[in-house]
């Protein structure tokens, strides 16, 4: 019998994750969901958009779980304000100091598009993750954005310290500037354009998931770092 990990070991070994809003098909997206876990995506990000309504939104969750299931992958939601129903990680997509329960929603991330915003997340008790981008901006040369601020964020929260939270670089990461964000220090991504736009969806999801894997692979600090992460996980159950 397989024993799938607790929920905040998923996401400190997660590396891939895929923000989208869901298909208007339920049976569509689940198979969607389906494949994107197979192709070695960590977390699939439900993007809230104004139309959805809470019942849509509530069922395209369960059917993302229901892919997930048995594959120890995680299933998160992207909105303002936390929801009414049970999902895996909850990213507050603002800036609002709002504090869900820590009851229902004990992985919460926020965003950090500054240097200031990376600083305080990276020692912020409550923060279970955070982001850390956008990587694509207009000014290389602001310390607080772009590959500036994802080389700031892999100083604050080394990527193999057990005592930071860990942070996943979004915001324009594509194929094109995929080295250059892992040269800054990023080992977990999240995603939009690189996979909803790639004429093979799935093959590039795939693709991603197996370069990060090799840059896991390629660091001896994260080898320790996710083999102490089961251990502590398997002397936890």
């Amino acid at each position: 019998m397989t024993v799938l990990q607790a929920l905040p070991t998923r996401l400190r070994l997660a590396r891939l994750g895929y923000v989208t809003a869901p298909q208007d098909s339920l049976s569509d997206w689940e198979q969607l969901c389906r494949g994107l876990y197979g192709a070695g995506v960590d977390i699939i990000l439900i993007r809230q958009r104004r139309s959805d309504r809470a019942s849509d939104l509530a069922a395209a969750t369960a059917a993302a779980q229901r892919a997930a299931q048995g594959r120890g992958r995680l299933v998160g939601l992207s909105a303002p304000k936390p929801p009414d129903f049970a999902v895996d990680l909850l990213y507050l997509a603002t800036r609002d100091r709002l504090a869900p329960p820590p009851d229902r929603f004990p992985l919460t991330g926020r965003p950090a598009e500054t240097l200031t915003e990376a600083a305080e997340q990276a020692t912020d008790p409550a923060a279970a993750f955070f982001t850390v981008g956008p990587v694509q901006a207009e000014e290389e040369t602001s310390p607080a954005r772009g590959l500036a601020l994802v080389r700031a964020a892999a100083r604050l929260a080394p990527v193999a310290d057990l005592d930071r939270p860990p942070w996943f670089a979004t915001g324009g990461v594509l194929a094109a500037n995929l080295d250059a964000v892992l040269e800054a220090g990023a080992r977990r991504l999240i995603v939009h354009r690189a996979i909803a736009e790639a004429a093979d969806p799935l093959a590039e999801a795939r693709r991603l998931a197996d370069r990060l894997r090799q840059a896991w692979l390629g660091d001896p600090s994260l080898t320790a770092y996710a083999r102490a992460v089961r251990a502590a996980d398997g002397a936890a159950t």
